[in-house]
């Protein structure tokens, strides 16, 4: 498969103050991160299909940062809705979202696959009506991971998990940035073997 370099980076959570630090918002955190690490080239946040949408310039490409204003079930509307606004091929597309299979303080990188049961993913597959598009999965799990998965996933980070967040966010933002300039193939190579040094345990 040849290598691919996104212009389109999406940020999966859901809006409101009451999700705000939720595992579920994860992504959020991340476009969040890139937007501050850019703002002198980064243009005003739009309010457009469906979602806040952000336009940087970045060693002469345009790329764009959005987060979904729809609640997660239905972050593909506004996925598909500013693709074919912005005429981006999903190939060029990098979701960012949390992996409740990913121990916490771990990122994974892949150039498409199955939603693995994460709702959001899986309504931008069907929107798109392909699985081929790039994601970043980041971990949320920790050995006190409830049973209950949806709970978990909009329950809070622990304190413990707060302390660890920016490292993780950071290194994620990392591997977006690394991805647009030299592409998906260089970003997995050096990050899908990343992992903080966590005690799950303890979290």
């Amino acid at each position: 498969m040849s290598d691919v370099f996104p212009s389109l980076v999406v940020g999966l959570g859901n809006p409101g103050d009451r999700y705000i630090k939720s595992r579920h918002n994860v992504g959020f955190i991340v476009i969040d991160k890139l937007t501050e690490h850019f703002k002198r080239t980064t243009k005003t946040c739009e309010v457009i299909a469906k979602s806040q949408v952000w336009q940087l310039r970045l060693k002469g490409l345009i790329i764009h940062l959005q987060k979904p204003l729809t609640y997660m079930n239905l972050s593909g509307t506004a996925v598909k809705a500013l693709s074919c606004l912005k005429d981006i091929d999903p190939k060029q597309i990098l979701i960012v979202c949390d992996d409740i299979d990913l121990p916490f303080g771990k990122i994974r990188l892949r150039k498409k696959g199955s939603s693995g049961g994460h709702n959001g993913v899986n309504s931008i597959i069907t929107e798109l009506n392909t699985s081929n598009f790039n994601r970043l999965r980041i971990g949320i799990a920790s050995e006190n991971t409830e049973t209950n998965t949806s709970d978990y996933v909009l329950s809070t980070f622990t304190d413990l998990q707060f302390e660890c967040l920016n490292k993780i966010t950071e290194l994620s933002r990392d591997a977006v940035i690394l991805a647009i300039l030299q592409g998906m193939d260089k970003s997995m190579n050096t990050y899908n073997g990343s992992h903080l040094n966590i005690n799950n345990n303890k979290l």
